[in-house]
C-alpha cells in the first residue's frame, strides 16, 4: 500500500468548499479527469465512499488490480480553509509490481487536483 499526503489553504470558508466537493457534477470544472479506460484494467469510475459533513469527504476508484481513496479532511483557520489530502493505492496481484510508476502518475493527479480545488474555488 502506498500512501500520499498533501495540505493547502484555500481562501474560502469550510462550507464553501466543502459544497464544491460534496457536488460530484462539479468535478469535471475543477479535477483532472476521474474516469479512466486503461486497456487490461477495466473502467475506473470515481465513487463516494464516506462523509462527514464540513469536516471529511472520502472518495475512490476500484479496478481489476487496484483500489485508490483519497480522504479530504477540512478546518477552519478564519476566512480560509486548511484541505488536507492523503490518498492510498492498494495494488494486487501484478499491479504490485506497477506500483512504483502508478504512485508517481497518483502524485501529480493529487496535486493538480488540489491545485484545480484551489484555483477553482479562489476564482468564484
Amino acid at each position: 500500500m502506498s500512501t500520499i499526503t498533501l495540505s493547502r489553504v484555500i481562501n474560502r470558508r469550510v462550507a464553501e468548499l466543502f459544497a464544491v466537493i460534496a457536488n460530484v457534477g462539479s468535478y469535471a470544472d475543477w479535477e483532472p479527469p476521474f474516469e479512466l479506460e486503461l486497456k487490461g484494467f477495466g473502467k475506473q469510475a470515481h465513487e463516494v465512499q464516506d462523509c462527514e459533513q464540513g469536516v471529511r469527504f472520502c472518495s475512490g476508484t476500484r479496478a481489476k488490480g487496484m483500489r485508490s481513496e483519497i480522504e479530504r479532511t477540512f478546518a477552519a483557520e478564519g476566512d480560509t480553509t486548511q484541505v488536507d489530502y492523503e490518498f492510498m493505492l492498494r495494488a494486487k496481484g501484478l499491479m504490485r509490481i506497477l506500483s512504483p510508476f502508478v504512485g508517481v502518475m497518483s502524485q501529480r493527479m493529487l496535486r493538480k487536483s488540489a491545485a484545480g480545488l484551489q484555483e477553482y474555488c479562489e476564482r468564484k
